[in-house]
């Protein structure tokens, strides 16, 4: 799903199992009920009560069919050294249109600059991130970001915002374990998986990034 500009509307929610060979992603689901009280938006809690009144799954397991030329490349960290960044910087760098990302952490400076100079050379950045640890200054680079063209908001009405993702071109995810900061790169224990070219993954997670872009203020 390809949005230019920073209002998006409310799109249905969806979550989907992707099944590629031996691996299997279930998806996160809960009852509307669940949904509605998390709901602090106006416009998410009217999406959760027109699914409650018309007995619709909001949430529903859709399994995936892989599409004829789509490809998976995967990274790890510490080790190999960068493997995981370098692999987050290449699905940015691929970018012509728009970028969608939703972050936890965003205090990785590679990662940031990748974005602005993303935006700078006329790609729509857009990003979401978690608002308790983005928030005040520190190791965030939310607010360098903003100043420098890309979109940004923060969001704070879960608990944590634990997303971490990007969709490009409303044709390629990377996702993982994988937080956008200096821990991840060269400390922690993470993984990053990049599916290219699978659109219709592409826009389930484009679905996603639209509520929290929503529910999130500008």
């Amino acid at each position: 799903m390809n949005i230019k500009g920073p209002c998006r509307s409310i799109q249905p929610v969806v979550a989907a199992c992707l099944v590629i060979s031996l691996m299997a992603v279930p998806a996160w689901s809960a009852d509307a009920n669940t949904l509605a009280r998390m709901a602090e938006s106006a416009l998410l809690r009217r999406a959760i009560n027109q699914s409650i009144n018309t007995g619709s799954t909001l949430l529903a397991e859709r399994p995936q069919k892989v599409p004829a030329g789509a490809q998976i490349e995967v990274g790890f960290s510490p080790n190999p050294r960068d493997q995981a960044l370098r692999l987050v910087l290449k699905i940015i760098n691929a970018a012509h249109k728009t970028i969608e990302v939703a972050a936890y952490e965003m205090t990785s400076k590679p990662v940031a600059d990748a974005l602005i100079r993303a935006s700078q050379r006329g790609v729509q950045v857009f990003v979401v991130a978690d608002a308790r640890v983005n928030q005040g200054g520190g190791y965030s680079k939310v607010a360098t970001m903003s100043a420098n063209g890309v979109h940004t908001r923060l969001d704070g009405l879960y608990p944590i915002m634990h997303n971490k993702f990007i969709v490009v071109d409303s044709t390629h995810v990377e996702t993982g374990s994988y937080n956008y900061s200096y821990a991840a790169e060269r400390k922690n224990a993470e993984n990053v998986i990049v599916l290219w070219n699978n659109p219709a993954l592409a826009q389930l997670y484009a679905q996603r990034f639209n509520q929290l872009w929503t529910e999130s203020p500008p």
